[in-house]
């Protein structure tokens, strides 16, 4: 099992276009720095939510490129691997440690470059607090692909039904936990970990989900019962697939033969 997931892990991992968005994804990054440095200056608040809208975006659309290429990925199975049959399940936990490899690559320059200095003499930990938010938007991400192959396993939508269907799952999920965060006091250490609370600012019709209070390092028991929640919605979602998946690919390796 493990040999497989390797392997379709490395098949995923070969796709162009998942390179061309983490590219994509760093250079925006670089060009807010670079903007930060030369022209604008933002707020440092306002800098880490751009790069964290950048990040998010970037590991959405990588998720979402994994799985729609699942039929590719058979294909390139069967011709590398001729006789093994295909295991969708598979597919998906591969897309799922995918997108862990992919965010820590993309994070890495950032904490690396990004070292906010004033908030460091303030006694505030910057890995901690980009390392909270990021784990946060991973687990949406991750239920947001879920749901993507729930619409495309057990409902049998189309592919392109169902990349619609996680692409919205995940703006829906970051925008009703802002939502949340602003007039519910047990969500409000989430403000700021989506990009929506934001958006007023920019856009005068978006409306106002931007809180007063700040929490750049969220307290670890209120962090534990926010990571333990999206940690048990995402096994939720993970089992509403699964057998559905695991059918699909035996009666595929039936009607290909051994």
């Amino acid at each position: 099992m493990l040999g497989g997931l390797e392997r379709v892990a490395g098949i995923q991992l070969s796709n162009r276009f998942v390179w061309f968005v983490v590219a994509v994804t760093l250079l925006n990054i670089a060009m807010a720095s670079v903007s930060q440095i030369q022209f604008q200056r933002f707020e440092t608040l306002d800098l880490m939510a751009i790069n964290g809208m950048f990040l998010e975006l970037g590991l959405t659309l990588c998720m979402l490129i994994l799985l729609l290429a699942t039929p590719m990925t058979r294909r390139r199975w069967e011709e590398r691997l001729p006789g093994l049959p295909f295991s969708y399940i598979l597919n998906g936990i591969a897309a799922v440690l995918n997108c862990c490899l992919l965010l820590l690559l993309m994070l890495a320059p950032v904490l690396l470059v990004h070292r906010y200095p004033a908030l460091e003499e303030a006694g505030i930990r910057i890995w901690l607090m980009l390392g909270q938010r990021q784990l946060l938007v991973l687990f949406a991400v991750l239920i947001s692909a879920n749901l993507l192959q729930i619409a495309r396993y057990p409902l049998r939508l189309p592919w392109q039904a169902a990349g619609l269907i996680g692409a919205a799952s995940q703006i829906g999920i970051g925008y009703y936990v802002a939502y949340l965060s602003y007039y519910n006091e047990t969500f409000l250490r989430l403000n700021d970990v989506f990009y929506y609370n934001q958006l007023s600012k920019r856009f005068d019709w978006f409306p106002e989900l931007t809180t007063q209070h700040v929490f750049h390092n969220i307290e670890a028991p209120w962090f534990g019962q926010y990571a333990g929640a999206a940690a048990l919605a995402w096994l939720f979602t993970l089992l509403l697939w699964l057998p559905a998946a695991a059918a699909l690919s035996r009666r595929q390796h039936r009607q290909t033969g051994p």
